[in-house]
């Protein structure tokens, strides 16, 4: 079985329980005015973020690699098919308006696949949302001063099985090679503020508890979510909104 495949399978449970993260809120703020139409999620796991794109409007559709992924997708609504994000995708060309890829590109061996498709199915002018984990962000970086390691370039990954590394100037180099243009870049995730006050969950015994949220938290986390946002380069995940040329 591929060693990505039986990561995400193994970890099926702890991965219905992940909060809603802080880089699902920007995604859904880059994508809220847009014309809604068409979206495939890539990587789509249980279809939580297709879900909430499927409330503004989107028309959503995902694919993933887990089998199990895929039936709790599709319980959400989603319209789920199994596949690899580095291997051609079982959908016609120029067939959508908006293509999300968060989280995903840095556990290919070859993410220009995936460009390449994403490009395919993606109409004219649609919209392409890549988001990555963050190879010199503040926290990576002083985890290599201090510690002489980070979660982002160390070799085992136990937990994040990341074989790719990216910056903001690689992933846009890498989107403008494949005909993307640029729009916007927004930042999100800032050390272990990962969640956002919408609905940030703890886990406790392999489930979700709500947080209790402090006045100073709120506070805390306008800053961090509407300033900090604007420093990508230094923040934990990187998100770019493209489109196709």
């Amino acid at each position: 079985m591929d060693p990505v495949k039986k990561y995400y399978e193994a970890n099926l449970d702890g991965l219905e329980h992940f909060g809603f993260g802080d880089h699902h809120q920007r995604i859904i703020d880059m994508l809220s005015k847009e014309k809604k139409g068409k979206l495939l999620d890539v990587g789509c796991g249980n279809g939580f973020l297709a879900n909430e794109l499927k409330k503004i409007g989107y028309d959503t559709y995902g694919i993933d690699l887990s089998s199990q992924q895929v039936k709790r997708a599709k319980k959400r609504g989603v319209k789920a098919k199994q596949g690899s994000a580095d291997e051609k995708f079982r959908h016609k060309d120029n067939f959508f308006d908006c293509v999300v890829v968060s989280e995903v590109i840095e556990h290919l061996f070859e993410p220009e696949n995936c460009l390449r498709e994403c490009y395919r199915v993606l109409k004219k002018g649609g919209i392409l949302i890549v988001g990555i984990p963050n190879t010199s962000s503040l926290q990576a970086r002083l985890a290599m001063f201090f510690l002489g390691e980070s979660q982002f370039v160390t070799y085992p990954y136990v937990t994040h099985p990341h074989i790719r590394m990216f910056s903001k100037g690689s992933l846009i180099k890498l989107l403008k090679k494949h005909n993307f243009k640029p729009q916007k870049t927004r930042g999100a995730n800032w050390f272990m503020f990962q969640y956002t006050r919408k609905n940030a969950q703890i886990i406790k015994n392999n489930k979700p508890v709500e947080y209790n949220w402090n006045s100073w938290l709120k506070i805390l986390f306008w800053i961090k979510y509407n300033i900090f946002g604007h420093f990508p380069i230094l923040s934990q995940t990187i998100i770019v909104k493209s489109v196709k040329n």
